[in-house]
């Protein structure tokens, strides 16, 4: 569960994922955001893996 993470893409600082958990459900979530201008994914993932994909998937970068 070691899979890097892209530096941000609106600063370029360092990025990392957060685990949270939903009010009243208690559900955990993650969501990856930037350490250095705090930008943060507005969609919450259910696992650590989906919200890397997410986080490093850049508009006209090819896969």
């Amino acid at each position: 569960m070691s899979e890097e993470l892209k530096i941000c893409p609106f600063c370029g600082g360092k990025s990392q994922v957060i685990k949270g958990y939903r009010v009243n459900i208690k559900r955990p979530f993650y969501r990856a955001f930037c350490v250095s201008c705090q930008s943060r994914q507005f969609t919450r993932h259910r696992t650590r893996k989906a919200s890397i994909t997410a986080w490093n998937t850049r508009a006209g970068e090819k896969a």
